[in-house]
This record gives C-alpha cells, sequence and structure tokens, in this order.
C-alpha cells in the first residue's frame, strides 16, 4: 500500500513539473516538420520537462497571430516570418532550418527564362505572387500581372500535367517526386537560381514570451535542433513514425524523397542546423522591399537586435529600446551600481598577451580589439581598466583564479571556467577555423583527420569543447597562435585550430604563401566578459556596458584591427566594392574547385557516375565561367576608369593589385576550362604547317620580359642548321612552352633559364627547360604533375597558384603523342623534359614568301622612284634601329618610307620578310635577318 501512494505521488510530483507547450505548423504532417516529430519520439522535450502538441495547419488560420494572441506557444512560419516583424508585429526567431526557400516554378520543358512565361497561364496562390520569392522571380524578369493569366492554385498537377497550364508553383521537396511518378516533363524556374534567397521552415514565438522565458526557449531550441540530427540520420524510422502516427497522406516512398531534398535545403555542409544568419535574413527583408510590401529604410542592426532570439536570450529585466541607452555613458546603472563603480576606482583586467588581432601586449602596451572595447568601457562607466602584465594566457587564468584580476576581456565560457568566473552576453563571434600547409586538401569532415596532430594553445576553451564533440582528434597543446602556426610550417603539426581572424592576421603577416585554410568548423568561438564570480555587481554594470555599444562602433572596431584603413579625404568606396567583389569571387571559384577536385576523386572507380559527374562539371564550368567573366569585364572595365583618376600613389598601388588579381583570375579560368575540356574528351590537337622559330620568337618575347625583371638571364638555343618547318599545332605547342617557361621564372631568384630544343629523331622534338630555381624533392616530383598540386612548401615560397598547369602540360603532351619529365636537385635547380611529335614538311612558309615577292615585284612596276646604294643603307639601318625598339610604332614610318621605292630583288625579300615579323611581333627573327645583311 505504502508502495502504491508512493509510486501515486512521485507520479504526481512528475506530471506537475511538465509544462504543456503547443507548436502551429504551416502545413500538413511530413518530413518537413521531422526534427519535431523526432524530438517528440526520443524525450528530448520530456527531458527538459515539456509536454509538446503539434497542431496542423488549418486553411484560414494566421500563424503568426497565433502565437502573438497565446493560442500557441510556438509557430513554424515561412520567410515572411520577416516581413510580420518589419509590419511591427512582436515576433521572435528562435531558429531557421530551411537556407533556401523551397518554393519554385515547374514550368513546361520548352520553356527556360522567366521573360518566356509571358502571356503564359501560371497556377500558384496570390499570396505566393504577392509576398514570396516567385513574386520578385517574376518581376525581375519584367513581367506584371497583366503580362500573364493568374489561376488559383487547386493543389493538384492535373491542370499542368494536362497542359491547361504552362507553370505552377511547387515544393521542390514534394511536387517533383509526383511529376517524376507520372512521366510528366518539365523545368524548373528556382529563384535561388537567379540570385533571389530567402529562408523557410522558420521557428519563432513571441517577444513576450522569448523575454519571459528565454532559459526554456533556448532549451526548447536545442532539443529541436537535436532532433533534426536524429531525424537526418535515422530518415526511415522517423517516416515509419510520421507514416504510423500523424498522417498517410504521402507514401513512405514519396516521404524518403523529401527527405533527402529537405536535408539538402538545410546545407548542412555550412550551416549549423537552426543558424540564424544575419546576412539571409537582410536578402529577406529587401526582396519584401523589392515587393513594396515595406518601404525601404529601415536600421538593419535595430531590426535583428529585437527580432533574432540569441539577441534577446539575456535580456530579462532590460530595456532594449535605445531611448533607455546613450552612447557615451550607460543610463540605465541603478543607485547601487553607481556607487560601486566611485569606490572601485580601478578594475584590474587580464589578457592573452599573443592573440593578435584580439589582444596582445606590444613593448608594454595593451591593443587590438579588446584594447578599443575596454577604452569605451572606462569612457562610458567613469572609471579606470587596469591591464596586469603576464607571460601567456595560462598566466592570466591562473590571476583570474587567484582574484588579483577582476575581469577577462575577451574570454568564452567553459564547464571550467564556471568555477571561478561568470560570463557577460558574447559580444563578439568568430567562425573557428584549421590552418594547414598548401598542399593539404579541403578538410569537410573533421572526424576523418585520424590521428594527425592538432595545434591549440593550452588553456583555450576550444581545446575542452572540441575534445568533447571530436574524441578522435590528437589535440597537442601549443603556446600560442605564432607557436602553433610555426610548428605547423615545420612539419611537426598538421594543422593548427584557431579563430578565423587570429589565423588570417598571421597568415598574412607571417606566413603567406606558406599555409592556408584549409576547413572551417560548424562552431562559433563566442567571446564574452569572464567577471571574478564573487562580484555579481560588476557582471551586471559590463553586461549593461556591452549593449551599451552601438553594432556601428562594434563594426568599426572590428574593421580596424582585421582591415586596413586608410586615412584619406577621397571616397574610395568604389575600390573596395570592387576589391570585395573580386575576393568573393576568388573565393567561390577556388572553393567550387576543390569541391570538383573531391568529387572527381570519389566517383574514380565508378565509370557510369563519372561520366555523369563529368557532364554536370562541364555545364557547371560553362556557366561558371560566363557568371565570372561577365562581373570581371566590369570589373576590368571600372578598374581602367578609376586608374586614370587616381594621382595618389598608395591607391594606384592598390588599383594595380585589383587589375593584377583580375587578370590572373581570368587565367585562371583557362586552365580549368582547358582541364575540363581534357577531361571530358573534348580536346583536340588542330594540326596545322608552321614555322617553329616564329613559336620560339613568340616564348622569347613573353618570357624575356619577366625574366629581365627579375635580372635573370634567358635563351633559346636550338641547332639553325635542323629544319624548323612541321605540321603540328603550333597553339598548344606554345601553352606548353610559356607554361613551364614563366614558372622557371617565377621560382628562380637569381642565375638563368634556358629553352634547348633539338631534333632526337624523326618527326621527334624534344624541348628542355632548364633554370637555377629553388629546386624540387623527390616526393615534390612524384605528385607535380596531379591536378591541384602545388610542389613548393619551402619558407621561401612567395607564390601561390591552383596547381593546374603542370597537369595542362602533362595531358596536352600526351595528345600531341609525347611524354614529360622532370629532373631535379633540391636548391640547385630543375630541367623540365617534354617530347612530342612534330612532322617534318617543306619550307613551304619560304616558298609562299617567293611567291609573295614576285606579287609585289609586279605591283611595284607602279612606282618609278629608284633609290641608289647610300640611300638604301641609311634606310635600313633606322630600320634595324627600329627593330631594335621592339615597337612597332616606330617601325611604320621606316616601313612606308621603304615602301616608295623599288628595290632589288634580294634587298625586296628581306624586306618583306622583316616587315611580315614585325606586324607579328618577332622582333629577334627579323633582327636575325637583317643582321645577315
Amino acid at each position: 500500500m505504502l508502495k502504491l501512494l508512493f509510486i501515486l505521488f512521485f507520479s504526481t510530483l512528475l506530471l506537475a513539473s511538465t509544462q504543456k507547450i503547443s507548436i502551429q505548423l504551416e502545413w500538413k504532417h511530413q518530413f518537413e516538420f521531422a526534427g519535431f516529430y523526432a524530438a517528440i519520439e526520443k524525450g528530448y522535450y520530456k527531458d527538459i520537462g515539456l509536454e509538446v502538441e503539434l497542431r496542423e495547419y488549418t486553411q484560414g488560420i494566421d500563424i503568426s497571430d497565433e502565437v502573438i494572441s497565446k493560442r500557441a506557444t510556438f509557430g513554424v512560419s515561412s520567410s515572411s516570418l520577416i516581413l510580420d516583424k518589419l509590419q511591427n508585429k512582436p515576433v521572435v526567431l528562435i531558429a531557421s532550418y530551411f537556407k533556401q526557400n523551397a518554393l519554385a516554378l515547374a514550368v513546361k520543358p520548352e520553356i527556360t527564362k522567366v521573360e518566356q512565361l509571358r502571356g503564359k497561364k501560371i497556377m500558384a496562390l496570390s499570396y505566393e505572387i504577392d509576398h514570396t520569392s516567385i513574386g520578385v522571380l517574376l518581376k525581375e524578369g519584367g513581367l506584371k500581372s497583366e503580362d500573364y493569366t493568374f489561376i488559383d492554385h487547386d493543389f493538384n498537377i492535373d491542370a499542368f500535367k494536362a497542359g491547361d497550364v504552362d507553370a505552377m508553383s511547387i515544393f521542390i521537396s514534394n511536387q517533383p517526386y509526383f511529376l517524376d511518378k507520372e512521366g510528366v516533363k518539365y523545368n524548373i524556374l528556382n529563384p535561388a537560381d537567379f540570385g533571389i534567397y530567402s529562408y523557410d521552415l522558420e521557428l519563432f514565438t513571441s517577444e513576450e514570451f522569448a523575454k519571459n522565458n528565454s532559459d526554456m526557449v533556448e532549451k526548447f531550441a536545442k532539443a529541436t535542433n537535436r532532433g533534426w540530427e536524429y531525424a537526418f540520420k535515422h530518415k526511415k524510422e522517423i517516416i515509419d513514425v510520421i507514416y504510423d502516427k500523424y498522417s498517410k497522406m504521402k507514401s513512405k516512398e514519396s516521404l524518403l524523397y523529401e527527405a533527402e531534398v529537405t536535408q539538402k535545403l538545410f546545407k548542412t555542409n555550412i550551416f549549423k542546423i537552426g543558424a540564424t544568419v544575419p546576412e539571409l535574413i537582410k536578402l529577406n527583408a529587401q526582396m519584401y522591399t523589392s515587393l513594396g510590401l515595406v518601404q525601404d529604410g529601415f536600421e538593419f542592426s535595430k531590426l535583428l537586435s529585437s527580432y533574432i532570439f540569441e539577441n534577446l536570450k539575456y535580456s530579462k529585466n532590460r530595456d532594449f529600446q535605445e531611448k533607455n541607452i546613450m552612447q557615451n555613458n550607460i543610463a540605465n546603472l541603478t543607485y547601487q551600481e553607481q556607487n560601486y563603480l566611485k569606490e572601485k576606482k580601478i578594475i584590474t583586467a587580464c589578457i592573452d598577451p599573443h592573440w593578435m588581432p584580439f589582444e596582445s601586449l606590444k613593448d608594454g602596451k595593451h591593443i587590438g580589439l579588446s584594447s578599443d572595447y575596454l577604452d569605451i568601457f572606462q569612457k562610458n562607466l567613469s572609471v579606470d581598466i587596469k591591464v596586469i602584465k603576464t607571460d601567456s594566457w595560462m598566466d592570466s587564468l591562473e590571476l583570474a583564479k587567484m582574484r588579483k584580476c577582476d575581469i577577462l576581456p575577451l574570454a568564452m565560457e567553459t564547464n571550467e571556467r564556471k568555477e571561478y568566473l561568470d560570463f557577460t552576453s558574447p559580444y563578439l563571434k568568430t567562425p573557428v577555423v584549421l590552418a594547414t600547409k598548401q598542399d593539404v586538401a579541403f578538410v569537410a569532415d573533421f572526424n576523418n583527420l585520424g590521428n594527425k596532430k592538432i595545434g591549440i594553445p593550452k588553456g583555450y576553451s576550444y581545446n575542452e569543447i572540441l575534445k568533447k564533440r571530436y574524441p578522435d582528434l590528437n589535440i597537442v597543446d601549443v603556446k600560442n597562435v605564432k607557436d602553433g602556426l610555426e610548428k605547423v610550417r615545420r612539419g611537426e603539426l598538421f594543422g593548427y585550430i584557431g579563430t578565423l581572424a587570429s589565423v588570417g592576421y598571421f597568415l598574412q603577416k607571417e606566413f603567406f604563401g606558406e599555409l592556408k585554410i584549409t576547413g572551417k568548423f560548424d562552431e562559433m568561438w563566442e567571446l564574452g566578459i569572464g567577471v571574478r564570480n564573487d562580484d555579481p555587481v560588476l557582471l551586471r554594470i559590463l553586461e549593461k556596458a556591452i549593449f551599451s555599444i552601438s553594432e556601428d562602433e562594434k563594426q568599426n572596431i572590428l574593421n580596424k584591427w582585421v582591415s586596413v584603413k586608410y586615412e584619406n579625404d577621397i571616397d574610395y568606396s568604389l575600390i573596395w566594392k570592387i576589391l570585395a567583389l573580386a575576393i568573393f569571387i576568388t573565393l567561390g571559384a577556388t572553393y567550387w574547385i576543390r569541391k570538383l577536385s573531391i568529387l572527381n576523386k570519389e566517383l574514380k572507380n565508378a565509370r557510369e557516375k563519372a561520366e555523369e559527374a563529368t557532364k554536370i562539371k562541364s555545364n557547371f564550368l560553362a556557366n561558371m565561367s560566363h557568371e565570372i567573366r561577365t562581373p570581371m569585364n566590369s570589373i576590368v572595365s571600372m578598374t581602367y576608369l578609376i586608374k586614370k583618376n587616381v594621382t595618389t600613389q598608395p591607391m594606384i598601388h592598390y588599383v594595380q593589385m585589383i587589375e593584377s588579381a583580375s587578370n590572373n583570375l581570368l587565367l585562371l579560368l583557362n586552365d580549368i576550362l582547358d582541364l575540363s575540356k581534357i577531361e571530358a574528351k573534348k580536346m583536340q590537337i588542330n594540326k596545322t604547317e608552321f614555322y617553329l622559330i616564329e613559336v620560339l620568337d613568340s616564348i622569347n618575347n613573353l618570357t624575356k620580359i619577366k625574366a629581365q625583371e627579375k635580372g635573370l638571364a634567358f635563351e633559346i638555343i636550338y641547332d639553325k642548321s635542323d629544319a624548323m618547318y612541321v605540321r603540328g599545332d603550333s597553339l598548344r605547342l606554345m601553352q606548353i612552352l610559356s607554361n613551364l617557361s614563366l614558372n622557371a621564372v617565377k621560382f628562380t631568384q637569381d642565375g638563368y633559364v634556358k629553352i634547348y630544343v633539338e631534333k632526337v629523331a624523326e618527326d621527334k622534338f624534344r624541348f628542355t627547360i632548364s633554370d637555377t630555381g629553388i629546386g624540387l624533392t623527390q616526393d615534390q616530383i612524384e605528385k607535380l604533375f596531379d591536378s591541384f598540386t602545388q610542389a613548393d612548401e619551402s619558407i621561401t615560397r612567395k607564390y601561390g597558384g591552383t596547381g593546374l598547369g603542370l597537369a595542362i602540360c602533362k595531358e596536352l603532351v600526351a595528345l600531341m603523342q609525347g611524354k614529360i619529365w622532370v629532373e631535379s636537385t633540391f636548391g640547385q635547380g630543375s630541367r623540365f623534359i617534354f617530347e612530342v611529335t612534330l612532322q617534318e614538311v617543306a619550307p613551304i612558309l619560304e616558298n609562299k614568301i617567293k611567291s609573295d615577292m614576285q606579287s609585289l615585284t609586279q605591283k611595284k612596276i607602279k612606282n618609278t622612284l629608284h633609290i641608289d646604294k647610300e640611300h638604301r643603307d641609311a634606310l635600313f639601318l633606322k630600320l634595324k634601329n627600329a627593330v631594335t625598339s621592339r615597337r612597332p610604332k616606330t617601325c611604320e614610318p621606316i616601313i612606308s618610307e621603304i615602301e616608295k621605292y623599288v628595290l632589288e630583288d634580294e634587298d625586296d625579300i628581306v624586306f618583306e620578310k622583316v616587315k611580315r615579323l614585325v606586324q607579328k611581333y618577332q622582333f629577334n627573327e627579323a633582327m636575325e635577318i637583317l643582321n645577315a645583311q
């Protein structure tokens, strides 16, 4: 009896401690809400004391009103949630799941552009046209409502299948499955493919509920995210739950299709599940501005401060409106807090003395981001903050434990530190990255690093966090950022983990060209102020001090230490925009190049899949070429205009940097497209008859200038008795020679670069590019001709590159029925040697010249001006001097002067040869002919 009473009593307590909440879904039960089903089934909500009711969507419900009016605790909305906020509805975004809106248009297969919908029938909801990315898509395509016939959606594919409508709105996670199943041919116009991005599947609550229940909301969000993680790992299990417990409206097969597409829309390879990204929120807001639903000019930073839950979760008992915060002092300090500061007089701080650009001690002076923040705190609080000198971060932590410093200005909360510190809200967030040597491929999954040694400074909070999340990582303690990166450079560590800002700072300052960022973790390094946990008043004061700093002030501090600041009265914003665009394009190209490389390796042994991947990749590269070349042309044009108007030396230098980066990127595109053609077996060798001397002269003109700029000797050596009239692909031969000779110049600091040409057999020529450069080790030689591989890992490396050039050379040589190899001594120089087939032919070019001369002689009968020997010698001397200048414009007047006279046959042939060579910029060959006179 007593046992029964105890059970009843315990059950009553358990029920009393459980809080009932409800979630209003935005549609019918399907995999779109799998994270919620999983969290219920696996007890994640129950673990935090919540009993959750899921409410299916019914016609006529306004989801945000359901939540604001408290009929539902939470809601799941589309991207229109930001519109509600812009219209002053008190909604708060907790988590965003779809990083791309699933809404698109299914159109007839012959329709490939939005403009082709003019005069067509479009079946959709009026709300979709007026309030979603589909409306923006139509507007951007130049279509107004009168340009097409609107048909109200009947939520069925029959009308589209029968051809009664030309387009219909669909969710790409659902309807394509049914269209494919019915064998309907269609094309998809996805707003995301046109640069129109918006969120979807947004979890939210009311502002009042978020403020009054911040702890519960935070736990609820984490449990939901955990549910999504489980759902993606166990799709079939959750599909069974949906089908058996919630709805049989969809088959399990269609739910599985939806599951696969849903995971792609989450973009989990880029974003953490549920992450709220301000940039995408801004794009959403701008979309509604474009639709004319809200006025432009809203203050975005102010919008985010009350819209994103993360910005509100520490807001209990605090008025967030700007009327209660002043820029130059803290208006809402209590009387107790003000008296505390008067009595305190000095706040002591300990920092990391080797953590630039965040903070450091340089000649005893505190510098970095935290220095600027402390300056603001001192001014706003009217109190001195004194930095105590330490030798390391571990020393600073020890002083904090001993209560010898009151605060740590930039610290991340961990369980260990909470034993002696309390923490303010994070006011600085930065991505966490992995830095390695240049030859390491992009790391997508850190669990695959195996037993490779990874360095993290001793005492850093992320050490503790990573060990929990990635237990197999072989983490090694290092002294600081510089020490860790130095050990990576020396090969003692595989990589170093740190913040993007600190790693990027040192890569630019001390490791440029030697190390690179190879991977990015999902987590952010969130930094607040660590305050001794026996001083709650100071914690409250500093919490208010953080919120008194505007977003603009935070951005200015970040720009000062992470970017380069130029003091100038002239507005160069256009230059920075161009530079930012160029960097964005370069990063995007690099990202996709790496992604394609990984894709090729994964599909190496699957022939059918490899052929399909090659087709996809070729389409992508064709599109990428167009998409990148178009803005690049704009960059080059705008750079030219800026260059004409910029007069100050620093800005001329930066315009030249933009110009150089643009040209390098165009060269990179050519390499990528060449490699793609080779891999797709579409590269062809076009054989024509040509004069090999002309090719060598072009290489001489191209390479000699570069060599002279570095003070190098350059020479092309060949046997002039060899037949040089051949049949082959002169363009591809020139591409190989220019690639190898320019590489030799790039990696040679002093000495020479020479090209040797010799005939080794009938129709077989050998070309040797020899230099006195840095040389190669045997390990480097073995992987030298692999795509995306760089050989130079030494501390003297100064130049980057994609590693495509030599791979392309290897393939081109093979196409020309030849072979290529390298002989090298590390530290002394290299010899790149290749042999190709060039079929010898009769000297038809010479015959052609003679034929042309005869024709010209006949034409010159009309000329009556004859020339004596003295005048002839004077003109040819002038021509020789002009050719020496290597400037066509200098040569043209003298050539025109000579053309007035009737020359002797021999002189006429020489003159016409020289004239042709000058017109082709082949000045070396022209000089040889003139010197032979």
